[in-house]
């Protein structure tokens, strides 16, 4: 089989070179496009963006001349890496003139012709695609993914999901930032710069993630979110703390939900989900089981 061309808006930063690494090898698609700002259009790849991965970065990708995030020479699938600050606009532009985005951003997630897909969890909801060109008038479309906690926790809560009625979740984005921005300076710095300039309600966790890399007390931040997880899951009534559930996922779906975030000083995934999943530390709160 002929592979698939495929294209990555926001290439150079840290989410679009996760996309590059993915599909890397891939059986199925091949990188033919990658899509960023002004300032790196027209360059080599390799000239735009310092690669921040483990990972080898391909030659071919390497090499690729880096184009203007525009519709127009695009493949017709494109993964989204964007920042939510021009992906709005962006995704959009891509849709109305044919293109299937995949975005990672948050700006349509809460649409209610978009799909927030967990392909392991919800296929079907592909179906909203249909309805998605009428409401919006695109040719393309649009569909997203979950915030990371949310991904990891329905997955492994799908095979019960009759089971539980309400599930609340924390991750534990806090502490791994400050653990990655301890030993990266240039990440330290980019989040003392985000700091400065973001909103009030976000400045005071990150702030406490800053200090504990700053001062090597990464231990506490730990330490509070695991003892949150064991307070909450000791008030939950007796047949929901023993519960299998536990024995599936526990307290791996809190460590594993933002690990992936902040690795590599992922900073697009690691805010949101130090502001949105867990501004408090690491929580996660059993309700009672729907009724049997």
């Amino acid at each position: 089989m002929s592979s698939i061309p495929v294209g990555v808006l926001g290439a150079t930063g840290m989410v679009g070179q996760q996309f590059i690494a993915l599909l890397a090898d891939h059986p199925w698609f091949k990188v033919a496009y990658l899509g960023a700002s002004e300032r790196s259009a027209g360059k080599a790849f390799k000239d735009a963006a310092a690669w921040r991965l483990p990972n080898r970065l391909p030659d071919d990708v390497a090499n690729r001349v880096v184009e203007a995030a525009e519709p127009g020479t695009a493949p017709k699938l494109v993964f989204s890496g964007l920042d939510s600050s021009v992906a709005g606009e962006i995704e959009a532009a891509f849709a109305k003139a044919g293109h299937i985005v995949v975005s990672n951003s948050r700006n349509y997630r809460m649409f209610d012709t978009v799909p927030l897909m967990i392909p392991e969890v919800n296929a079907e909801h592909l179906a909203l695609l249909d309805a998605q060109g009428a409401a919006h008038g695109w040719s393309g479309r649009i569909l997203t993914n979950p915030n990371c906690a949310t991904i990891v926790a329905a997955m492994a809560l799908s095979l019960d999901k009759n089971k539980v009625e309400m599930l609340t979740i924390g991750a534990m984005a806090k502490w791994t930032l400050a653990q990655n921005a301890s030993r990266d300076n240039d990440l330290l710095i980019m989040l003392k710069k985000i700091s400065n300039d973001t909103d009030p309600a976000v400045r005071k966790p990150l702030g406490e993630v800053i200090e504990a890399a700053e001062t090597l007390e990464l231990s506490k931040l730990r330490k509070d979110a695991l003892a949150s997880i064991d307070e909450l899951k000791a008030k939950g009534p007796e047949d929901v703390r023993n519960y299998n559930w536990w024995g599936q996922a526990g307290q791996t779906v809190l460590a594993l939900g933002c690990v992936a975030a902040g690795a590599m000083g992922q900073v697009e995934f690691g805010i949101p989900c130090v502001v949105g999943g867990a501004a408090s530390t690491a929580a996660l709160k059993y309700l009672s089981p729907a009724a049997q």
